[in-house]
């Protein structure tokens, strides 16, 4: 099977990355005490994770998509491990490792140190069990690529976001990255692995559960209450779920699976829609469960737009494909640079709410957008090449 080019999945990863810029900004002026529409509106905060939640799960369909494609084409059934793994590391590790430059060594000690300060580690929301761990031990975790857990630990017991918090969602596709590869590989039953994944992740809700429950009849420990919540903070962010249906969606579409005459009815995708709708308007959000739904109506979109006859100009022109192209960079770059024109408008003594939401969003995102297009040509490209 020759691989396919899915011409609508790069305007799906524009316009969902433009929402969490348009999030991030309203959150960043909630934390910075500034006028906000983020307490307002239900649908702002699960919309931004939903977004998250769509983007792994087309991740989850397009590694599973190629990877499938190349193992059925290799005569032992088996895919490249070593050049898998080159290619990833060789498209993430060098934005991700400057970008921790940025926002771990220079903007805590830059002129944006004053925003810095009162956006991160500094406590936002009430916690059970305080523990304050020096900023090394966090530091530490971005350079194992576990942004993720950093994220946990700081907002079970510290109530607050740590440099470059929005990390968190690369880290969970690195973990995915490391694992998926080898269960392709390890299985040539298909319906097996799935069976072995799905384990694999829903496994460690169970031992939640259990310590849970334990801690409640016999420990009685705050502490353990604490680590619990620190986990299930942890498995959330890291989402692995949702990158295992957009997997099960890839392998039901090489195979052309009955089951996607069903999935792709119009009735099917229409409702899909309108239950989405439904859901984000009503600020449905849960840890648990939720984001399965998320993934599952993300999957019977994609799913739709993988077919021929979808093609919709808003997703697929030269521009926003290629601006969607560029996302990694754009979601990397946005909060420093977000950071950076709100400081400017302070600076600049824009008062008025009208002109600072003006200023500030439309010097964000075309300088966001600017950048990105910047670090790809000029940086990224010189790592890609030996992918």
């Amino acid at each position: 099977m020759a691989k396919k080019y899915f011409h609508n999945f790069n305007g799906i990863r524009f316009y969902l990355a433009s929402y969490i810029i348009f999030f991030h900004i309203e959150e960043i002026k909630s934390v910075l005490k500034l006028p906000t529409y983020f307490h307002d509106y239900k649908f702002l905060n699960p919309f931004a994770t939903t977004a998250i939640t769509m983007f792994f799960t087309l991740s989850g369909f397009l590694i599973s998509y190629f990877l499938f494609v190349e193992k059925e084409k290799h005569p032992e059934k088996k895919i490249n491990l070593k050049k898998f793994y080159r290619s990833r590391i060789f498209r993430i590790w060098p934005l991700y490792f400057f970008c921790i430059i940025i926002y771990w060594l220079w903007m805590p000690h830059s002129f944006l140190q004053p925003l810095t300060d009162a956006v991160f580690f500094t406590n936002v929301h009430p916690t059970g069990m305080e523990m304050h761990l020096p900023k090394y031990v966090y530091f530490g975790l971005y350079l194992v690529l576990l942004p993720q857990l950093a994220g946990a630990i700081a907002h079970t017991f510290g109530g607050m976001a740590v440099y470059a918090g929005h990390f968190w969602s690369i880290g969970s596709e690195e973990l995915f990255y490391v694992f998926w590869p080898l269960f392709v590989n390890k299985f040539k039953n298909y319906k097996k692995m799935f069976k072995w994944a799905l384990f694999a992740i829903y496994i460690w809700y169970v031992l939640v559960v259990l310590l849970l429950l334990f801690n409640h009849f016999f420990l009685h420990n705050p502490y353990v209450s604490s680590i619990v919540l620190t986990i299930v903070t942890f498995l959330y962010l890291t989402r692995l779920y949702c990158m295992l249906i957009g997997c099960v969606l890839a392998y039901l579409y090489i195979n052309n699976h009955r089951y996607l005459n069903f999935f792709r009815q119009k009735w099917v995708v229409y409702a899909s829609v309108v239950v989405f709708v439904i859901m984000i308007m009503n600020g449905v959000e849960f840890p648990i469960v939720v984001h399965e739904i998320y993934a599952l109506l993300a999957a019977i979109l994609l799913l739709h737009l993988t077919e021929e006859t979808s093609q919709y100009k808003f997703l697929d022109n030269k521009v926003v494909s290629y601006f969607g192209s560029i996302t990694y960079g754009v979601y990397l770059y946005h909060i420093v640079i977000t950071l950076l024109f709100i400081y400017l408008a302070q600076a600049m003594h824009i008062d008025n709410v009208l002109y600072f939401n003006v200023f500030v969003y439309l010097t964000s995102y075309v300088f966001t957008f600017l950048i990105a297009h910047l670090s790809y040509k000029y940086f990224e490209t010189r790592f890609l090449k030996f992918k």
